[in-house]
């Protein structure tokens, strides 16, 4: 996988979560609050960009979400060429609705989808196994951790050799939660 990807996801004071994203020399911060469900946006427009391949129709595949964040909206811009290659792009406005002027490009590049993919659900995989569902609800406040999409996304990368599988049982949060589940 690319390894010039870098994402990084943590919950701080209820209703807050910190964010950031590095590509090559861009670095970005998101100071995350509950007013939105930026979690729950990445992966469903991830889950849309490869679950529906508009190419083959000859259409644009294609998706914006948006992050509120303390002083700043981000939206970012992700289309999908053909099955592997990915544009994204990630712009900055102190605007909800990005009025002329206000907006600034923040990130723009091309990758694999695979890459892309990778670096969220990996960072993705960890904090949720470290911070567990339950944690995550009651500490986020608004919606429940996106875990269908989370898994989809993962099956995707396992289904293309993207993501290797362990075969040893972890001791974490996440499969106290699930023997909990099974009790």
């Amino acid at each position: 996988m690319n390894n010039s990807f870098q994402f990084k996801y943590e919950l701080r004071e209820p209703g807050t979560a910190y964010a950031s994203f590095a590509s090559n020399d861009v670095f970005i911060n998101f100071n995350l609050t509950n007013i939105c469900n930026p979690l729950f946006e990445l992966l469903e427009g991830l889950f849309g960009i490869v679950s529906n391949p508009k190419h083959i129709w000859g259409e644009r595949n294609e998706i914006q979400i948006t992050w509120l964040c303390t002083n700043n909206t981000y939206n970012w811009h992700f289309h999908l060429k053909g099955e592997n290659d990915l544009t994204v792009i990630i712009t900055q406005s102190t605007d909800f609705f990005e009025s002329d002027g206000d907006t600034i490009e923040v990130a723009h590049f091309e990758c694999k989808v695979f890459d892309f993919v990778f670096c969220i659900i990996n960072e993705l995989d960890s904090f949720i196994k470290k911070t567990g569902l339950l944690n995550y609800v009651q500490h986020w406040k608004n919606g429940t951790f996106p875990f269908t999409y989370f898994l989809f996304l993962k099956k995707y990368l396992i289904d293309n050799n993207a993501w290797t599988t362990n075969d040893h049982k972890q001791c974490d949060i996440l499969s106290d939660e699930i023997l909990l589940l099974m009790a």
